[in-house]
């Protein structure tokens, strides 16, 4: 199990899809900031150690 700073544990994230298109969900580059979707072109945050894979909730990639 990992820290919140640490992301998400690497078998949660195997089975994660973008709740927007169904797409795979990687890292962040700083793994603490939460899972990025190169399809949707956005990052679902982790908050409190909490991921929010919720749509209206998702930040545009730069």
């Amino acid at each position: 199990m990992k820290t919140p700073e640490q992301g998400v544990d690497e078998a949660v994230l195997a089975l994660l899809r973008c709740p927007g298109c169904c797409g795979p969900l990687v890292p962040a580059e700083d793994p603490s900031k939460g899972l990025d979707c190169a399809g949707c072109a956005v990052r679902y945050p982790l908050r409190d150690g909490i991921l929010i894979l919720l749509p209206e909730e998702a930040l545009p990639l730069a």
